[in-house]
This record gives structure tokens, C-alpha cells and sequence, in this order.
């Protein structure tokens, strides 16, 4: 057991002598923690000097001196200076500092640089600088070593005493400095504003602010200017009311309102006013309040001077624009009153510009009344802003908008003149009016809409279809979205939006009326619109598009047997007219999507009242090729013999169709299709005479199949029992006789055989099989 623990206690010497010495830079770190955070100076200063040594040790100079460094500040802190030099070694680095200083103030030099090196020398040189910042005449030295120490005087120079003295940094240069801003000298002065620093002298910079002498105070409201101390906002507006533009400028950056506060200050002087408006105009923001637009319309309509004035108003003309939508009414209501005071005296771009992003309904008719003025007045500037103004839709609209921009809409003439600066050749002031009212539309009522452009001609009715359109086609858009895509599905459109494409419908031109208007006839879903689309169907001669048959079709689908009623309703004047159009023959043939039933319902009634020919074969076209029930091939059959003569086709397909359907009370009428003058009815006679032939073919041989006697059917039955005999001559007479009969029930018993190593049985097998598929 002993000897365990004298191993033990070796290895732990081992261990313990074997760990490395800590580096000086381990030792200064740790110094650093014990005197700034423990406060220990005693264990700082014992790591320093430990620090010290390793470094001297290691053959590390740079860091022994930095160790012994923090050494003798940590004796500073304690009370305990470190051994003064001696009296040789101090005059030896006076001697230095004031060569140092003599130097930079003779010939040209870098004064930044040199500046950099006097303040090497910390406090010593503080008693040389001080005159060489504030003294006129040379300054002699002499007298502090003896001549022969060095030079006689040294030469003021206000600029690089100050740089030096602000980079000592030491209370005794502060306080230099603070001696020097006394100075009656405006040089002196300059020079210390121009060398100090923001962040550690703002406190001097704010006192030279005001100086008397304009040069100075600009330089330090330049200064202030790169800092972000809104503390400095008492100092700067001051600054600013005596017409400095720098101060002005840190004010619209940080504190935008104490500009508009210069601006309408009437005790301001009216530079500082002129330059706080342009400022306002040219970058700062100020808050979107009632209270600010009324100031500064306050100036614009009466300013004391014209300069004022012009700049308030295009001030407000940035600031308005700039903000987000105003969603206080009360800023709407009063801007556009003033805005409508003031153009009633005089035409002012400003005014307009500064609302180019209202458009309340006061707004509206401020420029609605403005429309005469720039009719009578074509002013290219004026214009151009109107237009600009006519640009910014908005994303939505009140309701009542919709009232106020067609009041504009109605009030502007066609020849309304074009801006100079609008490049867009296609968009006159109409159309950008149009598309306002486009965006209004979509929150006003439909039926308003509908009837407020019936008493619009030429460029402004097509214009404002479009308006229709652009609300009609939101609807149908947010219903296919419902629906999943193609027409909207009936029911998914509220029945308040039929005005909108009744309207459509009913003044389309040459170009027709928009799928979309018959899109929401099919999502509306009211069946009774059916006559709308086939009124517009037979007003069509050419260019028929798939909209209103598609309509009538998806319409029909709601309810077939009130789609038959109106169908009856709306083809009476067709089946009245001795020569209807084309389009009143296309009405007829959209019979073809009621169902079977209803469609010869209704053509069993309209066929007597048909007058004319034309009437009398779509009818009986639209029964051949579309109504497929057993009923409507005996009605055809029936009335075969009132077709119209001329087209031949028709008859053709009606005796296709007898035959096709094996329609045999129409054999007679074959007979007489053979004599027709026409090939192609005769052809089709005579295939249908062959279906029928093919067919009682058919059926006569199934008859006598299935009368075949049953003792037939027995002999088969036993003539199979006799291929399972061990007899093969049996079996082969069985096989030959099963062959000879065609006696199919029998074929997988012969298939089996096929499977006996017998190339005799296998020869009659295949033999009888052949005969019984022959």
C-alpha cells in the first residue's frame, strides 16, 4: 500500500512539472480581468510583472514594455507613481518635444501628420501650443532652457496647435482649447471648430453654433450636422432662423415639423421662411395632418410675398402626394375646398399637383369645374398636371365616387386639348376619365351603372361599354373562380348584375356583345334570359360567337321545361315570317338542346305553323339529327312526305336513319326513296334496303336454329360420350361426325383430344374443328 502511494505522489510531481508556464500574453489578460473587474491591483500588478518577465525571458520586447506598462498604471491608480526620470533624462525629452514643435511650424509640412507627432509628447508641449494658438507675434522659448537649448521663438500657427491639442486629449489641452474660443481672433476660433470632433466635442460645437461671425457658425453647424443627437434640435432651429441652410437641412432630416413650425412663423424672417419651403418641397416629410395642409395652403392662398407663396404651394404640391392614401375624410373635404376657393381666382399647377393623388368626390368636382378654364385656357403646364392627376387611380372607390367621375366624364368635350408631355397617343383624357370610372364602378350599384350611359354617343358610349365590361367581367372572373374554371355556374352570380348585361347586349354593335355579358346571363342562372340570347341570336346575320348559344344551352340545363316555353314564345315570329333571316333560322336550330321530349314537343306544334320552306328543314334537321327517341323517328316517318323538297341531304338523313333504327313502318317510304332525282337519297335507300335485308337474314337463320328438332341436339350429346370410349376407331368415326354436323358444343371435348400422343386422333381433330368454324 505504501509503495502505491509514493507511485502515486511521484506521478503527480510528474504531472504538475510537466504542465507548461503560461505565456505573457496569458498572464497581461489575466492582470487586465483582476484590475478591471476584481478590482485586485495587487494581483494585477504581481501578473504584470510576471507577465513583464516571461516576455523578457521569451526575448519579447514589444510585449515586456507593454507589460511594465499596465504595471505603472496600475501604481497610478493606486497613488504609487513609478520612479520619476531624472532631470537629464526630462530635459533630454523636453528638448525633443520642443524641436518637434519648432519643426512642424517651419516650411511645408503634412500639418495632420505633424499634428499626430507633437501630441506624442502629451502635456509637455501643452505650454507651447496654447500661444502658438491664440498669440499673433512670435513666441519666444529660450528663457525655459537657455539659449543654447534651442530655438529662440517659435511661430504661431492657430490650425496646427489646435489639432495637436485636440489629439493630446488631456484635461489640460481641453481646457487650452476652451481658453482659446475666448478669443476676440475669428481665426483662432475657425481654426478649433474646424479641428474638433462631433462625438467629443459636441458640447463646444453647439456654443460656436452661435458665434457672431457666420463663417465660424457654419463651420460647426457643419459639424453638428453628421450627428444624430436630437438634443441638438433647440440649437439648430435657432441656427436655421438666421438663415442657416446646413442647420436647415439636419432640421428637415430629423425634426421636419420644426421646419414647417419656420415656415409659417410670420415673426421668421422671410429667408429662413423662403429656405424652410423649399426644404420642404426638395426632401422632408412632414406628418399627414389637416393642421399641415391648412398651413401651408395658409401661405400659399396668402402669403406676405410672392415667393411664399409660389414655394408653399409646391411644397404642398411634394408633401400631399408623398403621403400614404389619406384615410381622413376631414383632409379630403378641407384640401378640396381650398383647392376649389383658390382655382376659382386663379389656374395654379401647384394646387393640382398637391392633390394628384386625392381623388375624393370634393376633389372630383374641383377638377370637374376646371375643365372650362383649361378648355379656354389650353395652358401646356396646367394640362400636363391634369393629365397627371388623371393618371393616379386608385385601387378602390367609394360608391359615391362612381356619381362624381361620371358628372367629368360627361362635362369633358371630345376635342377636350391633349397635354404636350402625355406620349401616350392612345389615351386621350376621356379614356384615362373612363378608366377612373372603371375603378369606381366596381363599388357602385349595377342598375346605376347600367342606365347612366344611355345618354352617351360615339367615342364616349364605346368608352364607357368598356366601363360595363371591366364590372361585368370582375363578376363573371370571381365566379369561374368559385366554379373551378370554364362558365360560371348558374346560381353563382347575383341576379343584381343582369342589368349590367342586358345592357351589353342590347347596344352591341358590329362587333357583338362580350362573352362575358352571356357569361353572367349562365352564372345569374334565370332561365327566362333564354329569350334575350336567342333575340340576339337572330338579330346576327355573320360573326356568331359562342357566348349567347352557349347561354341558351347552360340556361336550358336550369329547368328544360320552362326553357321549352320560352323557347315556343320567342321562334313564334320566325315560324310566322314567309322568308326569315339567318339568324331567325339559327333561333330554330337551338332546339337542339332542349331535351328529346321537349325539343318534338315543341316542333310538333311548330311544324304546321312553319310558312317557310327554309323554317320547315331546320325543324326537320334538328328532329333527324338531334331528337334520338323512338317517337320522333315514327314523327319523321310520318310527315317524310312534307319535307322540303330542295334539300336533299335532309331526306337522305331521314332514310339513313330508317334504316339505321330498323324502322320498319318506313319500308314503304324506301321504295319511293329509290325513284328519288337525287343520288345520294337513292344510296341511301339502298343501304338502308340492305340493313333490312342483312336483318331479316339474321333472323330467319336464328329461327331455324332454334326450331332444330331435339333429337338433333341429343345425337350431338351422344356422340361426344362416344369420344371418351377406349375404342379408337370410335372415337375417330365420333370425331368425323361431330365434324360433319358443325356441332360447336362439342369443340372443347375435341380440343381436349388434342392432348393424346395419337397423330391419327390429332389429324381428325383438327380436320373437324376446321369444318366447324367453316
Amino acid at each position: 500500500m505504501l509503495t502505491y502511494l509514493v507511485a502515486l505522489a511521484c506521478l503527480a510531481c510528474n504531472t504538475v512539472a510537466a504542465a507548461p508556464q503560461e505565456t505573457a500574453r496569458a498572464l497581461i489578460e489575466r492582470g487586465a480581468y483582476a484590475e478591471e473587474h476584481e478590482r485586485n491591483f495587487d494581483a494585477a500588478l504581481e501578473l504584470y510583472a510576471k507577465a513583464a518577465k516571461a516576455a523578457a525571458d521569451a526575448g519579447d520586447a514589444a510585449t515586456a514594455t507593454e507589460a511594465n506598462a499596465a504595471r505603472d498604471r496600475v501604481l497610478a491608480r493606486q497613488g504609487k507613481a513609478p520612479a520619476q526620470a531624472s532631470p537629464a533624462d526630462e530635459q533630454l525629452v523636453m528638448r525633443r518635444a520642443l524641436a518637434t514643435v519648432s519643426s512642424a511650424t517651419e516650411g511645408a509640412v503634412d500639418i495632420n501628420q505633424a499634428a499626430e507627432t507633437i501630441a506624442i509628447f502629451g502635456n509637455r508641449v501643452v505650454q507651447w501650443l496654447e500661444p502658438m494658438l491664440v498669440w499673433t507675434e512670435r513666441i519666444p522659448v529660450s528663457s525655459h532652457f537657455g539659449s543654447s537649448f534651442g530655438p529662440d521663438y517659435l511661430t504661431p500657427n492657430a490650425p496646427l496647435a489646435a489639432l495637436a491639442l485636440v489629439r493630446i486629449a488631456t484635461p489640460e489641452a481641453k481646457a487650452a482649447l476652451e481658453r482659446g474660443l475666448a478669443s476676440p481672433d475669428p481665426t483662432v476660433r475657425m481654426a478649433i471648430i474646424k479641428s474638433l470632433n462631433v462625438f467629443a466635442h459636441a458640447d463646444m460645437a453647439k456654443r460656436m453654433v452661435l458665434d457672431p461671425v457666420p463663417a465660424v457658425s457654419s463651420v460647426a453647424i457643419e459639424l453638428l450636422a453628421g450627428s444624430q443627437d436630437l438634443g441638438l434640435t433647440d440649437v439648430m432651429d435657432a441656427a436655421a432662423r438666421k438663415g442657416s441652410w446646413q442647420a436647415m437641412e439636419w432640421l428637415v432630416r430629423k425634426v421636419p415639423e420644426r421646419v414647417l413650425a419656420i415656415a409659417i412663423d410670420r415673426g421668421a424672417t422671410v429667408q429662413s421662411r423662403s429656405t424652410a419651403l423649399q426644404q420642404l418641397r426638395s426632401g422632408g416629410r412632414v406628418s399627414p395632418k389637416i393642421e399641415n395642409v391648412r398651413a401651408l395652403l395658409a401661405i400659399g392662398l396668402d402669403g406676405d410675398e410672392a415667393s411664399l407663396r409660389f414655394f408653399a404651394l409646391v411644397a404642398l404640391s411634394e408633401q400631399v402626394p408623398n403621403w400614404s392614401r389619406p384615410q381622413d375624410s376631414a383632409l379630403q373635404e378641407e384640401a378640396a375646398k381650398l383647392i376649389t376657393a383658390q382655382l376659382e381666382h386663379e389656374l395654379s399647377p401647384q394646387l393640382i399637383t398637391a392633390v394628384n393623388r386625392s381623388q375624393s368626390v370634393p376633389t372630383i368636382k374641383a377638377m370637374t369645374a376646371l375643365i372650362p378654364k383649361l378648355v379656354a385656357q389650353p395652358d401646356a403646364v396646367l394640362l400636363n398636371d391634369f393629365n397627371v392627376w388623371l393618371n393616379n387611380a386608385q385601387g378602390e372607390y367609394p360608391p359615391a365616387t362612381f356619381d362624381a367621375w361620371l358628372a367629368m366624364y360627361r362635362a369633358l368635350p371630345i376635342d377636350f386639348p391633349r397635354s404636350p408631355d402625355d406620349r401616350n397617343t392612345d389615351s386621350s383624357a376621356l379614356a384615362k376619365i373612363a378608366r377612373q370610372l372603371g375603378i369606381a364602378a366596381a363599388t357602385a350599384p349595377p342598375d346605376v351603372i347600367a342606365r347612366s350611359g344611355r345618354s352617351l354617343e360615339g367615342e364616349a358610349r364605346k368608352l364607357y361599354d368598356g366601363v360595363i365590361l371591366a364590372r361585368l367581367r370582375s363578376e363573371t372572373r370571381k365566379a369561374n373562380s368559385r366554379g373551378g374554371g370554364g362558365w360560371p355556374p348558374a346560381g353563382s352570380i347575383d341576379r343584381a348584375v343582369l342589368p349590367l348585361a342586358l345592357e351589353l347586349i342590347a347596344t352591341a354593335g358590329e362587333g357583338g356583345a362580350p362573352t362575358d355579358a352571356f357569361a353572367a346571363l349562365i352564372g345569374i342562372g334565370d332561365v327566362q334570359q333564354i329569350g334575350v340570347a336567342l333575340d340576339y341570336i337572330a338579330s346576327r346575320e355573320e360573326n356568331m360567337p359562342a357566348g349567347p348559344a352557349q347561354a341558351v344551352e347552360e340556361l336550358t340545363k336550369v329547368d328544360a321545361k320552362a326553357a321549352a316555353v320560352v323557347f315556343s314564345a320567342h321562334i313564334e315570329s320566325v315560324l310566322a315570317s314567309a322568308a326569315p333571316t339567318k339568324g331567325q333560322l339559327t333561333t330554330l336550330g337551338m332546339l337542339r338542346v332542349l331535351p328529346d321530349e321537349s325539343a318534338l314537343a315543341v316542333i310538333r306544334t311548330s311544324l304546321p305553323k312553319a310558312r317557310s320552306d327554309d323554317a320547315k328543314e331546320v325543324l326537320f334537321s334538328v328532329l333527324i339529327n338531334y331528337v334520338r327517341i323512338p317517337a320522333a323517328t315514327a314523327f319523321i316517318a310520318e310527315h317524310y312526305t312534307e319535307m322540303p323538297s330542295a334539300p336533299r341531304a335532309l331526306r337522305a338523313a331521314a332514310i339513313t336513319r330508317f334504316g339505321r333504327e330498323l324502322y320498319e313502318p318506313a319500308i314503304n317510304l324506301l321504295g319511293s326513296a329509290l325513284k328519288d332525282t337525287e343520288e345520294d337519297v337513292r344510296r341511301a335507300a339502298r343501304e338502308a334496303s340492305q340493313a333490312f335485308k342483312v336483318q331479316r337474314e339474321a333472323l330467319e337463320e336464328f329461327a331455324a336454329w332454334t326450331s332444330a328438332s331435339k333429337e338433333a341436339r341429343d345425337s350431338i350429346a351422344e356422340l361426344s360420350k362416344l369420344l371418351e370410349s377406349n375404342n379408337k376407331d370410335v372415337v375417330l368415326g365420333a370425331i368425323k361426325a361431330l365434324g360433319a354436323v358443325k356441332a360447336r358444343t362439342a369443340l372443347p371435348a375435341l380440343v381436349k383430344l388434342l392432348e393424346r400422343n395419337d397423330p391419327e386422333v390429332k389429324a381428325a381433330v383438327q380436320d373437324a374443328i376446321a369444318k366447324i368454324g367453316s
